[in-house]
Parts: structure tokens; C-alpha cells; sequence
């Protein structure tokens, strides 16, 4: 192999694992906070049937509860300790209007965040709806 070779090789794979450590949960959360996550409204924009990652930041035991739209959203773990991810997985979307998950992350300190998982419907886009709307 040539250095033209080698050096193409060695940036191929620095930007991989630049991409991959980006689009991961960061591994050293340094936060007093107990309870943290990247976003507490994730859009889904298809009315097909998916599935995302959502990072959980902590320093403690958590545990995950739906509140609302449990029937379309539904969680592979409930709990954790420290930085963690939960795999969701959702169905397809018949309706015409977008539609709206809750659920709620508690701390065992008692700290809470709720956070929206809005999917589009076949006519109206997840981001039409405001956080007024969600309430």
C-alpha cells in the first residue's frame, strides 16, 4: 500500500469514529445534575413504523414511565443507572393528524423531566404542532 493509500485509509476511518462518537451518548457526562437528556421533543417526520435511540444522562438509577401513547410508542427498558440509552420502537401512523407520546424520566432523587415524541400523520407534520399544542 502507497502513502496516498494509507493516508486516504487513516481519514476513512478518523471520520467514522468521529461520526460514530458524535451521534453516541457521551461517555463522560460531568454534570451536578442527577437526571439530563439531549432533547425533551423528538419529531418523528414519516408515518411509517420505525425505531430511534434515546440517550438518558444520570449519575443515579432511573426509571422511564409512559403517560401517554403507550399503544404506538413503545419502550425495550424502563430503567437504568448512570448514562444509558433506550431503543423505542414505533408502528405506523393511519390518521391524518400528527399524534403525541409522553413519557417521564425520574431520578432516585426524585428529579423528573418529561419529554414529547410527536410522529406525523398523513397530512399534518410532526413540527406543525407547538409545545402549546402538546399541553
Amino acid at each position: 500500500m502507497n502513502d496516498e493509500s494509507m493516508r486516504k485509509l487513516l481519514y476513512m476511518i478518523l471520520s467514522a469514529a468521529v461520526l460514530m462518537t458524535a451521534a453516541s451518548c457521551q461517555e463522560k457526562w460531568t454534570s451536578d445534575n442527577e437526571l439530563g437528556v439531549n432533547d425533551t421533543r423528538l419529531n418523528i417526520k414519516t408515518t411509517d413504523e420505525g425505531s430511534f435511540t434515546f440517550c438518558v444522562y444520570s449519575g443515579t438509577d432511573w426509571t422511564l414511565a409512559m403517560t401517554q401513547g403507550e399503544d404506538w410508542l413503545i419502550p425495550q427498558t424502563r430503567s437504568g443507572k448512570g448514562i444509558g440509552y433506550v431503543e423505542f420502537t414505533y408502528t405506523y401512523n393511519p390518521g391524518t393528524s400528527a399524534r403525541v407520546a409522553k413519557f417521564t424520566l425520574k431520578a432516585s432523587t426524585g428529579k423528573e423531566i418529561e419529554v414529547f415524541v410527536v410522529q406525523s400523520g398523513m397530512t399534518q407534520d410532526a413540527s406543525s404542532l407547538t409545545d402549546f399544542d402538546l399541553l
